[in-house]
């Protein structure tokens, strides 16, 4: 395949797992393994090529701070020189929820349901430094579809997901199929929701990433320690490793259920498992794109991923901060917590050229 194609193949792999890794030295070998051990976390992506800005996106001429992205949170400026009293905001479309509210129903340690087919509105927070253009900020809203439930063997099934790729510029579509095994097949194969499957699409063109065996994104029974208590030594820890065999590119996720928070879905509280990894995508040629990537998972809907955050390219992941900061909320059930853009310009050393936080804002599909 020609280098050309393995890098534009190599993006595929943060819509992940986009999912949401710790760097090495060479491919490693393919297989999935799941150990309770202190492990330093990682993920990975190639650098940002100069694209072109899609229509949505913040002209060069706004700098971030100036001004967000367009949509139904944008508030008017008022004009300049004329002492016009700006007209008042939209009504917010995504409240807060109340300080007596309570999650209904919280993350389990195994798969429940499945996930409901439709789509599904996520709020972004987040930048992009560009080369020669500056730091932008990201549309604020993208949209997932949840489609393609399929039954496999007994209990355990398949699902796919269809979104936006998170990027300026990009006008390029990411569909991402998971498989969820209930039970564990065998040691290198244990129960737990598997990444298997990406394809993007631009145009007419199209790249796929199917790495065998799956990444194991999340192990079941989910653990996080003795009393749900996120002491180090007690997390559990996940280390797996796909290989696409027709193109021997290959995918590695490393990192540890940190936490049990719970999650607003614009009013509606829920509990989600909080993942704390790094992505590390090694091309044909051994080169490494490492990327910070943290992840939720609701369980109790099936499986899907709820919240993420990514931090690209993250050479350097400073990740006792990441912890220290979960910490400070009160605990593995504590609220979860967007970060500033401060907090996200001190996850990587350098700064990341791609950072932002993703976040649900229905639980059920429109």
């Amino acid at each position: 395949m020609p280098r050309r194609k393995r890098r534009e193949l190599v993006l595929a792999l943060l819509a992940v797992v986009a999912l949401t890794a710790s760097g090495c030295a060479r491919a490693p070998q393919s297989g999935v393994k799941v150990k309770k051990e202190a492990t330093e976390l990682v993920f990975g992506v190639p650098p940002v090529s100069k694209p072109a800005g899609p229509p949505n996106s913040v002209p060069p001429e706004d700098p971030i701070g100036v001004v967000d992205t367009g949509g139904p949170f944008k508030t008017p400026r008022p004009t300049p020189g004329r002492g016009a009293t700006p007209p008042p905001p939209p009504p917010d479309k995504c409240p807060p929820a109340a300080r007596t509210a309570f999650a209904k129903d919280p993350a389990t340690t195994d798969i429940r349901n499945r996930p409901l087919p439709g789509t599904y509105q996520f709020r972004v927070r987040g930048y992009q430094n560009v080369a020669t253009l500056g730091t932008f900020r990201l549309p604020p809203f993208f949209e997932r579809t949840i489609k393609d439930v399929k039954t496999t063997t007994g209990d355990d099934y398949t699902f796919t997901t269809v979104e936006p790729e998170i990027r300026f510029g990009s006008q390029t579509i990411v569909e991402q199929t998971y498989e969820v095994l209930k039970a564990s097949i065998s040691e290198s194969r244990p129960a737990g929701i598997y990444l298997t499957k990406i394809v993007r699409r631009s145009g007419q063109d199209s790249n796929v990433f199917e790495p065998k065996p799956g990444v194991l994104i999340l192990p079941t029974p989910v653990e996080i320690g003795k009393d749900n208590s996120v002491a180090e030594a007690e997390r559990e820890k996940i280390d797996t490793v796909g290989v696409d065999p027709g193109n021997f590119m290959s995918m590695r996720i490393t990192g540890s259920v940190l936490s049990r928070p719970v999650f607003d879905a614009c009013g509606e509280p829920f509990q989600a498992w909080f993942v704390n990894a790094l992505l590390d995508v090694i091309d044909a040629d051994g080169t490494s794109y490492k990327s910070n990537f943290n992840y939720a998972i609701t369980t109790q809907f099936g499986g899907a991923i709820v919240a993420q955050q990514v931090d690209t390219q993250c050479t350097t992941e400073n990740n006792a901060d990441t912890q220290k900061a979960h910490q400070a909320f009160g605990g593995a059930e504590a609220p979860f917590k967007e970060r500033s853009d401060d907090e996200r310009k001190k996850t990587c050393t350098p700064e990341a050229t791609l950072s932002y936080d993703t976040l649900i804002s229905n639980l059920r599909p429109e």
